[in-house]
This record gives C-alpha cells, sequence and structure tokens, in this order.
C-alpha cells in the first residue's frame, strides 16, 4: 500500500517548472575552472579530467583551462568532470557527489554546521572555439540512472537532445543553432525541474526547454559520479575554456544538522546511497491569501518552512533590488 500511495501523490502532484531566466537567477556555482581555489592546485588532481587515449589536451597539467581535442574516428571521446572533494589537511581528495554546499556556511561554528543533500539538477557552461565545422560536439549531464545530451552536428548545426535511459535511447527533439561554423560561441546545457534547456550564446533553440517523463528510479547512482562531460568524434577539431558548473538552488524540508534522508551516508560510496533514493518530500498547503516565504541560503535559513505562513496583509514592503552578490546588483524584474 505504501507504493501505491506513493505513485497516487505522483499522479496527485506536477512540477512548476521555472522558466530560463529565472533558472539562471537561482542557480548556484558548483565549480569555476578559471577560479581555484590555489590551496589545492597540485595538491589534488584537477576536477576536469581526460581518460587516456583521450583525444582532449589541457593546457597546463597542474592547472588545466583550456582544452583542445581532434579526433578522427567515430567514438566518442570525453573530457569529464568529477566532484574532487579535498581532505581538511589537503593530502588528496574524494570522488563525491555534488551537494548543496554553500561555501559562506562554513564560517560558522561547527555545532551549527549543515548537513549537505544531493542535487542533481545542473548547468554546465563553456565557451567553445570551432576550429573546423566537421564532426559532433556533445554536451552530457548525468541524473540518476540517466545520461542526457546536447549533440551537435557541426556541419549542419543542427542540435539532438536525447535521453539515455534503461539501455536505449530517446530522442527528445531537435534545432538548427547557429553552431556551424568556425568561430567561437558560449553554449549553456542544462537540466533542471525535470527539462532540457540550451543556450547559444544569446539564442535559446528549444526556447523554455524540452520536459520529460519521470526518471525509473529517483536519487543518485553511480553515474552521477561522472556529472558533466564535454565530448567529440568523426574529426571534431575544437577548444574548449570557461568551463563553469552550476546547480539548482536546493530548499531543505527544515531540519537543521540532519540530511532529508534522515541520516549520514558517505556521498563517495554508491552502495550507501539507498536512503537518498527515497526521501519523502515535505507537503504544505498554502491558504487563499497567504504566502510561503523561503529564505535564499536553505541550509541556514529561518523562513516558512519553521514558522509556517505569511498573510497578505502582514506583507509590508516589496522587494525591488538584489544588492548581492555585488556584480548582479539591480532592480527585480
Amino acid at each position: 500500500m505504501k507504493e501505491e500511495a506513493l505513485a497516487a501523490r505522483d499522479r496527485k502532484f506536477k512540477i512548476l517548472r521555472k522558466d530560463p531566466a529565472r533558472i539562471m537567477s537561482e542557480r548556484r556555482i558548483v565549480f569555476d575552472n578559471d577560479h581555484q581555489a590555489t590551496d589545492i592546485i597540485g595538491r589534488i588532481p584537477p576536477r576536469w579530467q581526460t581518460a587516456v587515449g583521450s583525444p582532449w589536451k589541457g593546457d597546463d597539467a597542474r592547472v588545466p583551462k583550456r582544452f583542445e581535442s581532434r579526433t578522427n574516428g567515430d567514438v566518442t571521446g570525453w573530457l569529464r568532470y568529477q566532484h574532487l572533494v579535498p581532505r581538511d589537511d589537503r593530502s588528496g581528495a574524494r570522488r563525491e557527489l555534488i551537494t548543496d554546499f554553500m561555501g559562506y556556511n562554513t564560517s560558522e561554528p561547527p555545532e551549527l554546521s549543515h548537513a549537505e543533500n544531493w542535487v542533481g539538477d545542473l548547468m554546465l557552461e563553456c565557451e567553445v572555439e570551432v576550429n573546423e565545422p566537421k564532426g559532433k560536439l556533445v554536451f552530457e549531464l548525468s541524473k540518476g540512472p540517466d545520461r542526457f545530451h546536447a549533440t551537435w552536428d557541426l556541419t549542419t548545426g543542427k542540435c539532438t537532445l536525447t535521453r539515455l535511459a534503461d539501455g536505449h535511447e530517446d530522442d527528445l527533439g531537435s534545432q538548427d543553432t547557429q553552431v556551424k561554423k568556425a568561430g567561437k560561441y558560449r553554449i549553456r546545457f542544462a537540466n533542471v525541474d525535470e527539462r532540457l534547456m540550451l543556450w547559444v550564446d544569446s539564442s535559446q533553440p528549444f526556447g523554455n526547454g524540452v520536459a520529460y517523463d519521470p526518471p525509473s528510479l529517483r536519487g543518485p547512482t553511480p553515474n552521477d559520479l561522472e556529472p558533466a562531460s564535454v565530448g567529440v568524434q568523426g574529426g571534431a577539431s575544437l577548444a574548449v575554456s570557461s568551463l563553469k558548473l552550476w546547480r539548482d538552488t536546493y530548499y531543505t524540508l527544515g531540519k537543521p544538522g540532519m540530511p532529508d534522508c534522515g541520516q549520514f551516508v558517505d556521498l563517495s560510496q554508491p552502495d550507501q546511497w539507498e536512503p537518498l533514493q527515497h526521501l519523502r518530500p515535505l507537503t504544505m498547503y498554502v491558504q487563499p491569501g497567504h504566502y510561503l516565504c523561503m529564505g535564499d541560503n536553505s541550509p541556514a535559513s529561518s523562513d516558512g518552512r519553521s514558522w509556517g505562513l505569511v498573510p497578505e496583509r502582514l506583507m509590508l514592503g516589496r522587494a525591488m533590488l538584489v544588492y548581492w552578490p555585488y556584480w548582479r546588483a539591480g532592480i527585480i524584474h
């Protein structure tokens, strides 16, 4: 009966998906390859790595920031991101899941530290410099049992979205893009709210994105230890730089000091992740004329999840300005 109840709940509720502008405003940086912590350079491996025999070559063995590739065959050559978390003494690192870690929360005393939760909604961003318009370019994002691809045919500029799930590949649609001649392009590929979105410079070839069916399994799998990748094949000659990986804002269930799964798990060991695959949602009903206020620093916020709803009559002001981070200061649209 428990599984039937969960299935009924999934049929009753649906995702209110954010539009691309809101996704851009709420994203959180996971790793900026151009701005790395100086105390780990040379002490742990680079997070962006190439496999043995890969066509990718970095511009620096210690801190590669630009990767060039030239392929000859049809086998995809991958440049993969690994979320390497350094040990306290910086003597090494472990490959772990991406979480809702917030850097500025580390200033709090240990007794007030917050547990971390897995976040699978990601955005991959970089600058692509195409030397010759031939072959294929692939952006990949992993989440749970699935891998999602945005694949460009560089001779035509057509981009195809696919989902690799349960041993088969589903075509989610194709659109023409301007990535069909030599030049530089700023590309973003996002998987947020069970929807794929794509930006090429200032254009959005798929509009507000392409939604897909819920996964066969909730929660992380070993796929998530390779959360983001860039691939080339078929003679593609190009370079990528300014690599950035972002995540969506994650809202906790409001239990300070305890992860949402109810117990601490080793984020580097897939055989311990079963509790992350059975999270119980917190359902809150917002009455007419009331608001549920959510803080932007969810792991450390005292907000509506703790003290309930706010009647409209008590909403005395209107948020008009963003003042932090300073480079995004301005009017709220």
